[in-house]
């Protein structure tokens, strides 16, 4: 099990996310370094503007779920200024980045443990737009978490 890290306001997306000090800077690259069941990314308090929906491709356990934990007081990620952690399917200047359906697409993964995140729709306005899709997914659990937009907040089968 391994733990990553993300920072909106001190990481670099080529830095490679294993401590604090070489955070990445976008959510997606964060999640793309999980690797093995249990493992952890923790992503400190910001605005992150992911152009696209992100996708999971690594299963947790039941035993040892994936966990996307927010960090909002700057627990772990001691050098950001607390705050909220927002993820939005959005682009850099605040403008949807085309009619995305998702932000987070569980499609047939299972077990994830998200928590301490707030979640904007990525289509406005679309009477197709999901928060969150879980389909054909078990084990997908959120704690303390805010969906706001979409048609469907978290969407599954």
């Amino acid at each position: 099990m391994a733990t990553f890290f993300v920072s909106s306001q001190n990481g670099n997306d080529s830095n490679d996310g294993t401590s604090v000090g070489t955070a990445k800077a976008s959510i997606s690259a964060g999640i793309g370094l999980l690797s093995s069941a249990g493992d952890i990314v923790r992503i400190g308090p910001g605005y992150y503007p992911e152009a696209s929906t992100i996708t999971f491709s690594v299963d947790g356990t039941l035993e040892n779920p994936m966990q996307i934990i927010g960090d909002p007081e700057a627990q772990f990620l001691t050098s950001d200024n607390p705050g909220e952690v927002v993820l939005a399917c959005r682009n850099a200047d605040g403008t949807t980045a085309g009619l995305f359906t998702k932000v987070l697409d569980f499609n047939s993964d299972d077990h994830y443990y998200i928590k301490n995140l707030t979640i904007l729709s990525g289509a406005p306005g679309s009477t197709n737009a999901r928060c969150v899709n879980t389909s054909n997914s078990d084990g997908i659990y959120f704690e303390n978490c805010h969906f706001v937009g979409g048609y469907y907040i978290v969407y599954g089968d």
